[in-house]
């Protein structure tokens, strides 16, 4: 068990190879960079890199997509990616590169810059049976209304029948947790006493680079003393 605090303001949707943390973008000036997040941990999308972003091997698309239909400029935050229906036609994009994708499978965050600009950073990331949170997932790109990089993440696949057979595993491993958890409580952070949990949240996760899969519980941390600002902390327990 291992837990660690985190800053609220970073943004969760890393997008690999698209976005660079904006302390390192910014050594080079002629580079125009896009903000998203905000206070002293922004993270920004590096536009010279999503140019150059086709050239990738593992984005999905040669060439920029224009959509039909607009996005709604709306932030979701793990929504059942099936039941935003105005997103139908970016899934259609993605099953037409990757005969693979479910939208059934997959849960739907989106970071747009702002109102007015019609950007935006979408994670599409895979459950299994809507229970364990993945690192399986698709980062898009959205760009004035083009989709300029489909990324699918981890690159490796595995053939349907070894998922399959992986997938029924860790969810016998998940009952065999919770059976468990039955008998003895989870021992919870000792936070200190002018800190105020705020809200906690929890999640199975399993990383399909490390194999590791992981019991997470996310705490929201108000400080009082400190104008009430908040952190998250983070606690991981690894799974048997």
């Amino acid at each position: 068990m291992k837990g660690k605090r985190i800053f609220l303001s970073v943004i969760s949707m890393a997008v690999v190879a698209l976005l660079t943390v904006a302390g390192s973008a910014c050594a080079n000036r002629d580079e125009e960079v896009m903000p998203v997040g905000d206070g002293d941990c922004q993270m920004v999308e590096n536009t010279a890199k999503t140019r150059s972003v086709r050239n990738e091997s593992n984005n999905l698309i040669k060439k920029a997509h224009k959509l039909e239909h607009v996005l709604p400029h709306y932030n979701y935050d793990q929504v059942k990616a099936s039941e935003c229906v105005d997103y139908q036609e970016l899934y259609d994009l993605i099953k037409s590169v990757d005969s693979s994708f479910d939208s059934e499978d997959y849960y739907l965050s989106t970071n747009f810059y702002s109102e007015e600009l019609d950007s935006a950073i979408i994670r599409l990331q895979y459950y299994i049976e809507d229970k364990i949170s993945t690192s399986k997932m698709y980062n898009i790109i959205y760009r004035d209304g083009e989709v300029t990089a489909i990324v699918k993440l981890p690159s490796s696949v595995l053939l349907r029948n070894e998922e399959d057979g992986m997938e029924e595993n860790l969810l016998t491993r998940i009952q065999a947790y919770e059976k468990s958890q039955k008998e003895r409580s989870i021992q919870k952070p000792n936070f200190e006493k002018n800190v105020n949990v705020v809200e906690e949240q929890q999640v199975y996760y399993y990383d399909y680079q490390t194999n590791e899969l992981k019991d997470i519980h996310t705490y929201t941390l108000e400080f009082p003393e400190e104008d009430n600002t908040r952190d998250l902390y983070e606690q991981e327990i690894l799974i048997p």
